[in-house]
This record gives C-alpha cells, structure tokens and sequence, in this order.
C-alpha cells in the first residue's frame, strides 16, 4: 500500500503467502509419498503350500525350495523427486516475493550491495512509511479531541533496514575534518559508532563546534 485511503489494496506480500501456502501442500504431497514408498517390501513366490517364513531379519534363513524365489519391492519412479522439486521451488519463490536478502556470488561493492538491498526493501519501505503516517493522522486526531493544536503533531520513522558500515576512508576524512574543527567531535564519533552520518542542519553543527572547546588536534596543548 502507498496510502491510507478507506479502499481495501492487495496485500503487500500475498504472493509470498502464495507460495508458501503451496510449498506447505506440496511438502505434504512429499512426507506422505516418502512414508508409503521408503519403506521396502519382500515378496516370495513358487515355494510349496507348507513352507513357513514366518520369520524374517538378518539371523533368519528361509529355505525357498527348488523353485522358490525371493526379492523386494522398491520405489523407483521420478514423481517424489519432481514434488521436492516443485517444493523448493515455491519456497524460493517465497523468499524472493519477502524481499529477502540474498548473499550474491562473486565481488560486489559496498555501494552495489546496498543499490540491490533497497531494491529489495522496496515494499517494506513503503509499508513503514504508510502506517507511520497512519499513525501521525491518528496522533492528530487525539490532539485535536484533547484540545492541543493537531499541526503540531508529528511522527515520523527511518525505514533504515540495511546494516551499514564504518567506511575506512570516510572516518579518516571525517577526523581530519575534526582536527581542523570543521565539524564537531559528537559527528566524528557519531559516524564511526553508527557508520551513519547524523542528520542535523549546519547551524546545529555550529552549536555543536561552539560548546565542545578545542579541536581535537589542539587537545593538550598551551
């Protein structure tokens, strides 16, 4: 969903739950398969009207007689092979319609890996980003009811759903940057904590340079 108008969407995920629905009916159509044919079953034939075989295992012999012979009945079709197929097929299909991240062959960049995990977040993001703003007009609703001024409610969410890491070459330029007290300590130390740049405004940063005294570089020194 994109809005929160009254009109009822498709669910986000109901191909995933399409899929997975279907690798359960499968994997039933498998177990049951595997518990009727896994099992081999030994027959006899031509032995004479008074043999007995009641007993079977691997300390029993059985005299077949001249013209007695023995074996097993085996499963041998393809059909079990094509359900575990068919099952693995729909349970990637899951996968893939969740939006899950899967680790790709070969070299990737830091940059392409997280081009492709936004790509696939697409439709988590615009689920977050849809019920925040349900709930921002929710909270407006109860400001307005209790007496406060509605326009001064807000709520919002980051739908940051990649883990990131501490570039090497951005924290050194970010400490050179604070050696020369062009940004502050709390945005140096914010980055290679978090990996993230904080989103604050240039006069917020300048508050931040006035308070913390000193440049790192200057630390000590007379």
């Amino acid at each position: 969903p994109t809005d929160n108008a009254p009109g009822v969407d498709e669910i986000p995920l109901l191909s995933m739950a399409r899929a997975a629905l279907k690798s359960y009916q499968l994997s039933a159509d498998y177990f049951t398969a595997l518990h009727q044919t896994s099992h081999p079953q030994p027959w006899v034939s031509g032995l004479e009207e008074d043999a007995d075989l009641s007993v079977t295992g691997p300390s029993a012999a059985w005299d077949l007689g001249v013209n007695g012979s023995c074996g097993y009945l085996e499963f041998q079709g393809a059909g079990i092979e094509a359900v575990r197929t068919a099952m693995s097929d729909q349970k990637n299909a899951a996968l893939e319609a969740g939006a899950k991240v899967m680790d790709v062959t070969g070299t990737e960049s830091g940059e392409a890996r997280k081009l492709r995990q936004n790509d696939q977040h697409a439709t988590l993001h615009s689920i977050v980003i849809t019920a925040a703003e349900a709930l921002e007009q929710g909270l407006r609703y109860l400001a307005e009811w209790l007496g406060f001024n509605e326009k001064e409610v807000t709520f919002t969410v980051k739908p940051d759903f990649v883990a990131v890491g501490v570039d090497p070459q951005m924290a050194t330029q970010l400490l050179q940057a604070a050696l020369a007290g062009v940004i502050s300590h709390d945005t140096y130390w914010h980055y290679i904590s978090t990996g993230k740049v904080p989103d604050r405004n240039w006069l917020d940063e300048m508050e931040r340079l006035a308070e913390q005294g000193p440049g790192l570089g200057n630390v000590g020194a007379e």
